[in-house]
């Protein structure tokens, strides 16, 4: 996995925020944040899959399009000062959690992964949203997405830490279906120019 392709994902975070302030304006109650979070989870999902290309499925991006809007709702009913800066990180933890155990059972690695993704998810995100809080133009974006700020750090951090799980693999030594061709037929005429030669001497 490339963490520069990775970190081009953040975008998802500012841009998502922005549509679903457009649409459903600052209001926190359910729908409205399951909406936002969709609209979140949707933008952040295919961007994500994009970066991670074959090493991550389809699974990847249904799990992020229904957690983020989910984990938005679970978030704003466990927290109950809205807009303040605490809520927010609460807030980002809470759905960052729910996002990660959902990627990480689509990763498929087993649960010590998923424990690991899921913990890293959920402190990246709360601090994309301590980040964001102290940018006061970005605290009216909600639970489900925070600013470009808060959204880089997020990113990177869960993008390292994906690098490494994802590591031993993306390292190894990528084999092409054509190589084995490739050296077949080099090897096939290796082979009659050395027959070649020593017949002409």
């Amino acid at each position: 996995m490339s963490v520069l392709r990775w970190m081009l994902s953040f975008a998802a975070f500012p841009l998502g925020g922005l549509i679903a302030a457009a649409v459903f304006g600052s209001d926190r109650d359910p729908l409205v944040a399951f909406g936002a979070g969709l609209i979140v989870g949707v933008l952040l999902g295919a961007a994500q899959w994009l970066a991670l290309g074959r090493r991550a499925g389809w699974r990847w991006f249904v799990a992020t399009t229904v957690a983020v809007p989910i984990g938005a709702v679970l978030a704003g009913f466990a927290t109950s000062a809205a807009g303040a800066p605490a809520t927010l990180i609460l807030g980002g933890a809470l759905t960052g959690a729910f996002v990660g155990i959902a990627q990480g059972a689509a990763l498929g690695r087993g649960i010590r992964i998923t424990a690991i993704w899921t913990v890293t998810t959920a402190a990246a995100w709360a601090i994309g949203a301590t980040i964001s809080s102290l940018i006061i133009i970005e605290t009216d974006r909600g639970l489900a997405a925070f600013g470009s700020a808060g959204a880089l750090v997020a990113t990177l951090v869960t993008g390292v830490v994906l690098r490494f799980i994802l590591g031993p693999r993306a390292r190894g030594i990528r084999r092409d279906p054509d190589s084995g061709r490739m050296m077949t037929a080099a090897s096939t005429m290796i082979t009659a120019t050395t027959t070649a030669t020593h017949d002409d001497a």
